[in-house]
């Protein structure tokens, strides 16, 4: 049992609640007999171990108590009831650059940052070069971070603690933010620690992330573990907890068009706009066809206009685009009509697709454009990759599609 990083036993944690701020000083002068509060468990129970250099991802709707769970472990919160031990110098990223002094350039946060966590100057000098070369600021870094766009405060906060080789590695949302080439360093970087040692504790709502970096998985919720396994298995049980609340919810079904109305204001004047739109059923089955109807509304006659459907993921990676344009050297005259694609056969694999909707003409134009203007899940019987690990989710569909004016 040597390799054990992290030992979490029972851990709970309860909140006291007030009404109002003198109930608190009422309990306190009364010895406990007067009771003024309401509890509020933020963790309840919640067991884990995690060896050394695991990955562990944390998912769970908000308010499951992921970040309580992360702040306890890193020390900033007491448990109510339970233990727990994390073995080893430990980083954590629960609140990228909390502690940065924006007077100061970003070279000296460097600095005092790391020496606040614990590391000395010479071992902040020898990877000095590293986080500088990582954050990639060229310039910026000699000068004060008041001066740094959020972006850049991330690029600094990020590196500093990716090149600091902690034995635990606590991270909360940290790559929500950046631009997506960056994101990707990061992740690279994440995977260079864990293949050094590195044991990895990962908060994310990305779940595509959490499948990328992590062996293991647990969903909480209310406080509490629903489900421990292999990240695949965790992720599809969070899914489908999450699509069964959600139907709940009033949707219209009747698969009617309703008008759109122009989702950004630049596109309101334009003479070719989308003005409805449809999907045939909302879950499918993998092999199952399926109809995408675009309607759209044309006040003057457009040359060379392309429709374009593209089926995306969550995170916004394209899987998948379908379109149609009237050919070369023609053009599309005033009138409404519609598009209709017909989903004959293709790969989309099991899970959620958000559909994006646009117009544009061959040099680039926008004549109109809406995201998320559908949603679409693929289901399959078999637990298997909800969230594929590599970036290979191409998928090329094989469909007819018809004009109607």
């Amino acid at each position: 049992m040597d390799d054990i990083v992290v030992d979490v036993a029972g851990l709970s944690k309860r909140f006291k609640f007030y009404a109002r701020p003198w109930h608190r000083a009422l309990e306190w002068l009364s010895f406990g007999r007067v009771n003024r509060h309401s509890d509020f468990w933020a963790l309840r129970d919640v067991s884990f171990r995690l060896r050394r250099g695991e990955a562990l991802g944390i998912i769970g709707p908000n308010g499951a108590g992921k970040t309580t769970l992360l702040k306890i472990l890193s020390r900033a919160l007491y448990p109510t009831g339970g233990r727990f031990e994390v073995r080893g110098r430990t980083v954590s990223l629960l609140e990228l650059g909390t502690g940065f002094n924006p007077q100061l350039t970003g070279i000296e946060n460097i600095r005092a940052s790391a020496r606040l966590l614990g590391f000395s100057e010479d071992y902040i000098r020898r990877r000095l070069d590293a986080i500088v070369g990582f954050a990639e600021l060229d310039g910026f870094i000699d000068r004060p971070i008041q001066v740094y766009s959020s972006g850049m405060w991330v690029r600094l906060a990020f590196s500093l603690f990716a090149f600091l080789e902690p034995d635990v590695y606590i991270i909360d949302e940290a790559l929500a933010v950046g631009d997506s080439a960056f994101q990707k360093k990061c992740i690279e970087r994440i995977n260079e620690m864990r293949q050094s040692g590195v044991t990895i504790l990962f908060v994310s709502h990305d779940l595509w992330r959490v499948e990328a970096l992590c062996n293991r998985a647990i969903y909480l919720d209310g406080g509490s573990i629903r489900a421990a396994a292999t990240p695949d298995a965790v992720v599809k049980r969070y899914v489908d907890d999450m699509e069964a609340r959600s139907a709940s919810a009033p949707r219209p079904r009747d698969g009617s068009v309703r008008d759109l109305p122009p989702q950004f204001e630049m596109y309101a004047d334009s003479p070719l706009r989308i003005c409805g739109f449809r999907v045939s059923a909302d879950e499918l089955g993998a092999d199952q066809p399926f109809d995408v109807i675009l309607d759209y509304d044309c006040s003057a006659p457009v040359e060379e206009p392309v429709f374009r459907v593209v089926f995306a993921l969550p995170d916004e990676r394209r899987v998948s685009v379908v379109g149609w344009h009237p050919g070369r050297a023609c053009r599309l005259e005033a009138g409404r009509g519609s598009i209709h694609w017909r989903i004959q056969g293709g790969t989309l694999f099991p899970r959620k697709y958000v559909i994006h909707a646009s117009i544009s003409t061959w040099d680039g134009v926008v004549y109109d454009t809406h995201y998320g203007i559908a949603q679409l899940r693929i289901t399959s019987g078999e637990i298997g990759p909800v969230f594929r690990i590599t970036d290979d989710l191409a998928a090329c569909l094989q469909y007819t599609v018809e004009h109607r004016a």
